[in-house]
This record gives structure tokens, C-alpha cells and sequence, in this order.
């Protein structure tokens, strides 16, 4: 993602190479050579004998290279006596922007880019563009109808009035990332960035296996789901049984006959509480009641009132924490409570060996404590820029860095409204950054501009 300055020979308006009279090409350097680059001072650009032969796009080296399938020149062809050749050199006017993360909110950023004519490159860690939906429990069911399940420019397949389940929101996913490959965008699977540091412009991308990538543009859109968020348990050092999170939970088979309790009171925490119910002693334990709110109010989906009122686009004043939601429920999961499969109980004040302690003195034995507590930004590489606060959530507002120009966030949540990071409100969030990120000057944005 180097960035280089057109050569005077490059005509910016029509996108075409014109030969200049008198003019030498320039010396004769190794194909695609990154180095040879030419400084557009009228030195002439760097080269390489191909006699006879059109100019090729894009040369190896270029910003974008062969895999992104974009064109950074037109046909130049050999006259007699003369040699036809490649030219590694990018103009100055063509943009690019490098995306982390290959998930929803790194898809519809990379969608929104292409949308504005730069040229996105997705690094995504795992080997699919589905972001952490693969990694959730085996029944989990989308509580919004597949009408509103989108992303920018693809409807979500299917009977709209239906509650997608997580399988078809991956090969949606991964459908979506294929298309916009199909278009132009640079979509790199395994590559996981470990570090962003600043310099020269711009940014400096180191990923894993040790390559790295300069872009004067980037992008943080890995999400808010990424890294799991395990508060302390008193006791917890010297607790006999087992303790996990939400996200490594699959399926309630192999907690059957178990005591096990589930911490949190959201939608996650109730939805895998209920299910484990039905296999094993289940308990509830929360700081706050559950609140809930309906799934069809009046006969028609929430979402279906949240496009209606506007809810969707409230813009909202900046949180270090978004608020505690409600749990959405057709009416199943508060009988299931009331019927005390699960129960639920008011925080436990420690654990004790193989025992848990409750507020009223009572102790009894627990196999399994599920954390059901949330996740927080999985952002770790932008610490060596200064982005982030002393937590580790990024020194942002609505999207755009407040500490760097040019670095922009996607898929956080409550980042703008609180759809931010949904299916249906994260293609928003990302025309916004965008079409910041390519409109200041220098191609760069910060949210102090």
C-alpha cells in the first residue's frame, strides 16, 4: 500500500499514459521493482524492456497490485523503433484504504469505498469473510426479520419475514465478500494485523507473518464482538469448576445433569440460559432485573417500528459505555422464568472452592459459571499509535479518530446510533467515515476537522 506521486507523462483527467516529445522514457530497472518507483519530478519513469507489448495493468508493486484487478494505466503501445513498457507508478489522485477486519462492519466498509472510487484493501485473520458470527452457539437465531439483515447493495436471501439463523448469516457473509472481489476489492483471508504504527504520512501495517503494508487511509472495523469480556469473580483463583464465556459456548448437551450458572442479563445470557435449562440446573445471575421488550409489538417486528419512529438514526451523544438492552422476547423466555427453568437470582458474592455463595448467606455446590458479560473492542493493534484509552477502546466520535487523521472506526457499538453495529446500521456508519476519510484534504480526517 505504498503511495506514489504520477509522473508528469501521466494525464490525471483521462487516466491514460501520452508519450512527451523529446522526453526518455528513463533507465531501465527491474519489473515491478517498488524501489524504482519513480518521484514524478520528470526524471522518467522506472521501466522495464517488454518489447512490443502493451502496457500491462497492474504492474507487481503497484498499490493494489495484479490481485486487485484494478487498472492504473491504459495501453501503450510500441512504435516503430521503440519499446512498450511497464510502468510501476500509481497516480497521485487514485486512493486506497486499508479495512481490518473482514466481518459485516469490514465488508460494508470496503463496500462504501468502493461506492466513493477508492480502492479497499480487507485483512481479515481467519480464513472467512464472516467475522465472529461463525464463532457463536449453534442456535442462535436473529431476533430482526431477514428484511433487515442487509447490508449495503445485496437484500438478505430468502422469505423476508423470517428470523434468519446464524449459518445463513455466514454464507450471506461470505457471498457479500465475493461480490465486492468481484468488483474490485482486495479481500486477503489469514492475514491477521498484529501491529498499526504511524509514519511518513500515513500508516505502517504489520501483520503476522511479518509483511507490511503503508496506506494513508485505515480503517479499524473489527468490530465490537472480537474480545470477550471476563469481569473478576471473587474466589474465582481458587473456584474447582469450570469457568467460560458466552463465546465458547456451542451447544447445552454436554452440560446435561450439570448445576451451572449463567452471569448476565442480556439477550445472550437469557437465550443460552433458557437452553441449558432443558439439560441442566440453570441459574441467572445478574447485577439488574432483565428488562424486556417485545418482539412484535402491535403484530409487527420491533425493527419494523425502529425504521418507522427513526430510531435507528438517532444520533447519539458520546458514551465511554453503552447503555445495558433489553432483551427481546416473543413471550418464551419470561415463562420460562417464571416457571424457574432458569431462575434467576441477584449476584452471587463469591465463589468458594467447588461452591457459590449468594447475597442471603446460602451456599451450594456449581459445576459450570458461563459468563455471559459481553464483549469490548478487539482493537490491541492500534496501541502502539496511542489511539486508545487506558481500557483499550478506541478515542473516537462517531467513527472518526480523535487522535489521528486518517483512522476511522466501523461496527463499534453505539457508535453513531444504535444500529451502529447491526447488519441493517453498520452500511451507514461506514458512508460516513468514507466519505470523510476522502474528502479532507490530503485524504485524511479526523474528527477534530
Amino acid at each position: 500500500m505504498t503511495r506514489h506521486r504520477a509522473h508528469p507523462c501521466f494525464h490525471r483527467k483521462s487516466m491514460q499514459w501520452r508519450r512527451r516529445k523529446g522526453r526518455p522514457l528513463g533507465p531501465r530497472t527491474a519489473l515491478g521493482d517498488p524501489a524504482a518507483c519513480p518521484p514524478g519530478d520528470g526524471s522518467g519513469p522506472a521501466v522495464a524492456d517488454v518489447r512490443h507489448t502493451a502496457f500491462r495493468r497492474g504492474a507487481k508493486g503497484c498499490v493494489g497490485g495484479p490481485a486487485a484487478g484494478r487498472t492504473h494505466g491504459t495501453g501503450v503501445t510500441a512504435r516503430p523503433g521503440e519499446t512498450a513498457v511497464y510502468v510501476c507508478v500509481v497516480p497521485e489522485d487514485t486512493g486506497s484504504v486499508v479495512i481490518v477486519g473482514g466481518g459485516q462492519a469490514g465488508l460494508a466498509a470496503a463496500h462504501a469505498a468502493l461506492r466513493i472510487g477508492l480502492r479497499p484493501v480487507v485483512l481479515e485473520a481467519t480464513g472467512r469473510t464472516a467475522g465472529s458470527w461463525p464463532c457463536y452457539y449453534d442456535s442462535l437465531t436473529l431476533f430482526s426479520q431477514a428484511r433487515y439483515c442487509a447490508l449495503p447493495g445485496m437484500p438478505f436471501p430468502g422469505d423476508p419475514d423470517r428470523y434468519p439463523h446464524r449459518d445463513e448469516v455466514v454464507a450471506y457473509l461470505e457471498r457479500y465478500g465475493a461480490e465486492l472481489a468481484a468488483r474490485g476489492a482486495r479481500i486477503r483471508t489469514a492475514a491477521r494485523v498484529t501491529e498499526v504504527t504511524a509514519g511518513g504520512g500515513g500508516f505502517t501495517v504489520r501483520l503476522a507473518d511479518g509483511e507490511t503494508l503503508e496506506t494513508p487511509r485505515l480503517i479499524a472495523a473489527t468490530g465490537s464482538f472480537g474480545r470477550p469480556y471476563r469481569p473478576a469473580l471473587p474466589g474465582e483463583e481458587g473456584f474447582t469448576g469450570r469457568i467460560l464465556h458466552a463465546a465458547e459456548y456451542r451447544a447445552p448437551e454436554p452440560f446435561a445433569g450439570r448445576r451451572v450458572i449463567v452471569v448476565g442479563a442480556g439477550n445472550s445470557a437469557v437465550q443460552i440460559a433458557c437452553e441449558l435449562a432443558e439439560h441442566a440446573t440453570v441459574t441467572i445471575a445478574s447485577r439488574t432485573p432483565i428488562r424486556f421488550v417485545p418482539q412484535r409489538p402491535l403484530g409487527r417486528d420491533l425493527h419494523f417500528w425502529f425504521r418507522l419512529t427513526g430510531f435507528d438514526r438517532l444520533p447519539l451523544p458520546r458514551a465511554e459505555r453503552p447503555p445495558a438492552q433489553p432483551v427481546v422476547d416473543t413471550g418464551r423466555y419470561r415463562r420460562a422464568l417464571r416457571s424457574g427453568r432458569p431462575e434467576r437470582r441477584p449476584m452471587f458474592t463469591r465463589l468458594d472452592g467447588d461452591r457459590v455463595e449468594w447475597p442471603d448467606g446460602r451456599r451450594e455446590p456449581v459445576d459450570v459459571v458461563l459468563l455471559a458479560t459481553g464483549y469490548r473492542p478487539s482493537v490491541g493493534y492500534l496501541a502502539p499509535l496511542g489511539a486508545l484509552t487506558g481500557d483499550g477502546r478506541p478515542r473516537q466520535f462517531r467513527g472518526l479518530s480523535t487522535t489521528h487523521p486518517g483512522l476511522a472506526f466501523v461496527g463499534l457499538e453505539w457508535q453513531r446510533t444504535p444500529a451502529s453495529n447491526s447488519l441493517r446500521g453498520v452500511g451507514a456508519d461506514a458512508r460516513h467515515v468514507l466519505r470523510a476519510l476522502a474528502g479532507m484534504p490530503g485524504r485524511a480526517a479526523s474528527a477534530a476537522s
